[in-house]
């Protein structure tokens, strides 16, 4: 199906774009036409300048006073009176420059200058038509881009979201129950930890809402959970955290840093008989800012670098800062101790 589209509604740029183009069309097509039909190179380039802006401005009107027309009717009636106006153009001319072809008929001046009046308009409408449809593909390829990335993006949220919930059932369970303990033997450690759990899950429930957080948001989290797991482990842990003032307004994704803690603690102090210690740090570098979770644990085993946890992490990166975000996973020495280290850009707070 023929569609040509309307410079008019795209703004003046448009306009003069479209007609600094037929005009150059036109200077190319009087170009190959004047050898042939004897004509002045500047009268040939009027001529067709005449049919192609007549062109142009029946396809905008047409396509304005009948915008659900079918395409095959206005492109078809847009033509016929672009030819005829650009005729009417024509015998102008030819009444100025060679009046003798009205006192006698000279039926190769009229063949000729029909033909390259035809060839004109045909090469005009062709012309602006092959400019449409690119743009219609490029605009197609652009949108069907768009909701890709779109669903890209849902998608990672049903994760987050996802990853959310298979966390937060089996932490509770394990809190409460060291609650449970706890408040008979120790109840101002029973206390703190309830506090400590409060508002975790507050700053849980918030991030459900939202599709980022900002550092001071996320480090407030990470130790909401340490101090729960310092009760729990009493003396087998301890913990630092870092974050300078000027990254505490950083945005960013929210639950980055969590699943790091947790795959720090679980894989990497708990299994270890000595006292362990984790720090969460985050370090301005450049245009980015480094988050690094260390611990002096067991260090790595085969899988602890290829985690669920890990890999929606680095998915999440990807979808939403491309390259320009890493996630990396690597001991601190041999066989002890793991670094996780994630780079994100940021152009200020």
């Amino acid at each position: 199906m023929l569609t040509v589209p309307s410079f008019i509604d795209k703004g003046w740029k448009n306009i003069v774009k479209a007609i600094g183009q037929c005009l150059l069309l036109c200077l190319v097509i009087a170009l190959v036409i004047t050898p042939f039909n004897g004509t002045p190179f500047l009268l040939n380039v009027w001529i067709s300048a005449g049919f192609g802006l007549s062109i142009i401005f029946f396809i905008n009107f047409i396509y304005r006073v009948n915008p659900r027309g079918r395409d095959l009717l206005n492109n078809s009636i847009a033509m016929a009176l672009g030819f005829a106006l650009g005729m009417l153009n024509l015998l102008l001319v030819m009444a100025l420059y060679y009046p003798q072809a009205f006192e006698s008929f000279d039926m190769a001046l009229w063949l000729t200058n029909t033909l390259f009046s035809f060839i004109v308009s045909i090469a005009a409408f062709y012309f602006f038509y092959s400019m449409y449809r690119m743009q219609s593909l490029r605009l197609a390829v652009s949108e069907q881009q768009a909701r890709a990335a779109e669903r890209e993006r849902q998608m990672v949220q049903s994760q987050l979201q996802l990853l959310q919930s298979q966390i937060e059932p089996h932490f509770l369970f394990n809190t409460l129950a060291n609650i449970q303990a706890l408040i008979d033997a120790e109840p101002e450690q029973a206390k703190h930890m309830v506090a400590a759990l409060t508002h975790m899950l507050r700053a849980n429930l918030q991030r459900t809402r939202s599709t980022e957080t900002t550092l001071r948001e996320e480090f407030e989290l990470v130790q909401h959970y340490l101090d729960i797991q310092a009760i729990r482990m009493g003396a087998r842990l301890t913990f630092a955290l870092t974050l300078p003032d000027a990254l505490k307004a950083v945005k960013v994704p929210p639950l980055l840093l969590q699943p790091l803690v947790e795959n720090a603690l679980l894989h990497g102090i708990e299994p270890n008989v000595e006292p362990g210690h984790i720090a969460v740090q985050a370090i301005q570098e450049g245009e980015g800012v480094i988050l690094r979770v260390v611990d002096n644990g067991v260090g790595l085993t085969a899988t602890d670098s290829t985690g669920i946890g890990l890999t929606n992490i680095r998915e999440r990166l990807a979808s939403l800062y491309g390259a320009q975000a890493t996630l990396t996973v690597r001991p601190v020495v041999q066989g002890q101790g793991v670094l996780a280290e994630i780079r994100i850009p940021h152009h200020g707070a």
